[in-house]
C-alpha cells in the first residue's frame, strides 16, 4: 500500500512545468549511473534457485525508486521554493505532497504524533497569514480546504494516540500528550473564530476534530491523575472560551433566521443550543472547583452540540454574511 501511495504521490507532480532538456540530461546521467553502479551484484558463484521469483517481484520496488529518483531530481528546487509558501500560491501542492514524503519516512510512534500535529498548527498558521495578507481576495475555497486538511491531521493525531496508548510505553504516551499541550492550534482556531471570512461549515468540523483530539489525549492518560488534571486544565480553558463565543455566533444566527422567516424552523437546533448553554454553566462551575477533568468533559460536549447546530444552520441558511 506504501508503494501505490508513494506512486500516486509522485503522479500529482506530473503538472509541474520542468526544463526538459536539463530533464533529459539528468536522465542519462541517472541510467548512466544506475548502469555502472548497480543497486544489487549477485555474486556469481551462488546459485540461488528462487532469484527469478525474487528478481521479478522486486521490479515494481525499483520502477518506483528509479522513478522516484528521476523526479525528485528534477523538482528539488521546486520543493525547497515551495517550503515557505501560502495556499494562494500554486506551489502549495508540492509543499503538501513534500510533507507527505517527510511523514512516509516516519516510523516512531510518538514522532509521528509530533509531526502530524506541528502540521496541524501549521496549516493553521499559514491560514491565519493567507487572511491577513490578503483579506477581501482570500477565495473560500481555499479557506475551506486548509481547514478541511486541518481536521484532517488532528483526526490522524486522535488515532495514534489511541494507538499509544494501547501499544506503547506510558513515556512514550505522556510525550506525545505533550506535544499536543504544548501546541498553539487552539490559540489559533480560538482566533480565527473571529475571523467572518473562515466561518463556514469546515471551520466547524476543524474545531469538532480539534475537541476529539483533546477527548482522546485525556482518555489516553486514565491511569495518571495528575497529568491528566494538568491536561484537562488547558482544554477545559480552551473549550470554555470557544464554547462561550460559539454560543453567541449561533445566538446571532437564530436572530437573524427569525427576523428573515418570523420564526425559527429549527426547534430541535434551539433545544440543542438550550442544552449547551446549560453544559457551559456547569462546565464554569466545575472548573471553579478544581474538577478539570469534569469541566473539559462537560465543556467538550456542550461544544459539539453547539457546533452540530452551527453546522446545521450554514447547511441550510449559508454561512453568515463577510463583512
Amino acid at each position: 500500500m506504501k508503494h501505490e501511495y508513494i506512486i500516486e504521490a509522485l503522479k500529482s507532480l506530473k503538472r509541474l512545468n520542468v526544463d526538459d532538456s536539463w530533464l533529459a540530461q539528468n536522465r542519462v546521467l541517472l541510467k548512466h549511473h544506475i548502469q555502472f553502479h548497480p543497486a544489487f551484484i549477485p555474486q556469481k558463484s551462488i546459485r540461488v534457485v528462487s532469484w527469478p521469483i525474487l528478481k521479478f517481484s522486486l521490479r515494481p520496488v525499483m520502477a518506483t525508486l528509479i522513478a522516484f529518483a528521476v523526479i525528485v531530481g528534477s523538482g528539488t528546487s521546486v520543493v525547497f521554493a515551495s517550503r515557505n509558501v501560502l495556499p494562494t500560491n500554486p506551489l502549495y501542492s508540492v509543499k503538501l505532497t513534500a510533507e507527505k514524503f517527510e511523514g512516509l519516512l516516519i516510523f516512531d510512534d510518538v514522532k509521528k504524533v509530533q509531526f502530524v500535529v506541528n502540521l496541524a498548527q501549521k496549516r493553521l498558521s499559514e491560514l491565519q497569514q493567507t487572511l491577513a495578507k490578503e483579506r477581501g481576495n482570500v477565495d473560500k475555497a481555499v479557506v475551506d480546504k486548509v481547514l478541511k486538511q486541518y481536521a484532517h491531521l488532528m483526526n490522524q493525531a486522535s488515532r495514534d494516540i489511541d494507538k499509544i496508548a494501547q501499544t506503547g510505553s506510558k513515556g512514550e504516551l505522556l510525550s506525545a500528550v505533550a506535544t499536543i499541550e504544548s501546541s498553539q492550534h487552539r490559540e489559533i482556531l480560538v482566533e480565527l473564530q473571529d475571523d467572518s471570512e473562515s466561518e463556514s461549515e469546515a471551520l466547524a468540523e476543524a474545531q469538532n476534530a480539534a475537541v476529539e483530539t483533546d477527548k482522546a489525549a485525556l482518555s489516553a492518560l486514565n491511569e495518571d491523575e495528575a497529568a491528566k488534571k494538568e491536561l484537562a486544565k488547558k482544554q477545559a480553558n480552551f473549550q470554555l472560551d470557544l464554547l462561550y463565543h460559539q454560543i453567541i455566533e449561533v445566538d446571532e444566527l437564530f436572530g437573524e433566521i427569525k427576523s428573515l422567516k418570523g420564526y425559527l424552523p429549527l426547534i430541535e437546533a434551539d433545544q440543542k443550543l438550550s442544552a449547551s448553554r446549560r453544559s457551559l454553566d456547569e462546565a464554569r462551575r466545575l472548573y471553579d472547583r478544581e474538577d478539570y477533568v469534569g469541566s473539559a468533559e462537560i465543556a467538550a460536549q456542550g461544544l459539539q452540540g453547539v457546533i452540530e447546530v452551527k453546522k446545521e444552520l450554514i447547511k441550510l441558511f449559508g454561512a453568515e454574511p463577510v463583512n
